[in-house]
């Protein structure tokens, strides 16, 4: 692992409010993984429960949608993309339900990889440690859902003017 790496992760919303060896426990249990660009993390639908952290690079979210034209071709929209700093595979990570999106690298990336089993036996070791990580993990969600509201809001918005309602 590369020293940028934890200097990375100290600036990551995940690990907000760590201190320097609660993150070297937390990187310690991870698995650092590259992928390069054009590279799938997870597929929607399959089974996987594991948060992926972006160290460096860029990966894409997409969501299968069917096209009304054509019922049998899907198409691949990216709904979000996530940086250094960010994470992705959250809602499985909680849930334990399959996949709910796509994620592929955009970029050549790296990531730490962190399994819902592993951050049990840490939460057992630290429990504080985890207590503030899973606080953090709660923000990014909120945060997350915002967001969704937002560009629910300007779809809607969209929609009603596009069907010729006034404001």
């Amino acid at each position: 692992m590369k020293p940028s790496d934890i200097n990375l992760l100290q600036n990551c919303q995940l690990v907000e409010g760590l201190t320097k060896d609660e993150v070297d426990h937390l990187i310690g249990i991870c698995e650092l993984k590259q992928f390069a660009k054009g590279d799938t993390l997870f597929k929607e639908g399959e089974p996987s429960k594991n948060i992926y952290v972006v160290t460096e690079g860029l990966l894409g979210v997409r969501k299968h949608i069917i096209d009304k034209k054509d019922d049998n071709i899907p198409l691949l929209p990216v709904i979000a993309e996530q940086g250094a700093g960010e994470i992705v595979g959250e809602f499985s990570f909680f849930d334990g339900n399959p996949r709910s999106a796509e994620v592929f690298a955009m970029a050549d990336t790296r990531a730490l990889i962190l399994d819902p089993e592993t951050f049990h036996q840490f939460s057992n070791h630290f429990p504080q440690v985890s207590q503030k990580i899973t606080v953090n993990l709660i923000k990014i969600l909120i945060g997350r859902i915002r967001k969704a509201n937002e560009r629910l809001s300007i779809a809607l918005e969209w929609g009603w003017e596009v069907h010729g309602f006034a404001k």
